[in-house]
């Protein structure tokens, strides 16, 4: 009978308690081209960036023409309030989902520059390209 419990509360315990990742180009706050027209980037911050709180990024590679995500993505974000940096470079990192979610805390009000550079698409090589948000 424990087992039989065990197996029906499995899938909650399973489920993630945290908010999702947009999967849809519709569910981003701002869509741009990457530098080359390779892909577009998918950008939303939740809740919206205010001085001394936390915010989190919503990054999605998304394949123009099909408005479905690229999986395995190599990226590196860099937040810049002033031109100077309030949060990274973080090093090349990889996501296989295609979607990141990464907390920043904004040091101020006013407008930020959020950096995203791409490069190496599994299985398609592409150099390095670089977007930027405001």
């Amino acid at each position: 009978m424990k087992y039989l419990l065990g197996l029906m509360l499995l899938p909650l315990l399973l489920t993630p308690a945290f908010g999702s990742i947009p999967e849809l180009p519709e569910d981003y706050e701002q869509i741009l081209p990457s530098e080359n027209g390779t892909l577009n980037i998918g950008l939303s911050v939740d809740p919206p960036a205010k001085a001394n709180e936390v915010s989190k990024l919503y990054i999605g590679w998304i394949k123009p023409g099909f408005n479905k995500i690229q999986e395995h993505i190599d990226y590196r974000i860099t937040v810049i309030k002033d031109g100077q940096n309030i949060f990274g470079p973080i090093p090349l990192t990889h996501t296989s989902v295609g979607t990141v979610k990464i907390p920043v805390e904004f040091t101020s009000n006013g407008e930020h520059q959020i950096k995203i550079e791409m490069e190496g698409i599994l299985f398609q090589p592409i150099p390095l390209e670089t977007n930027y948000f405001t």
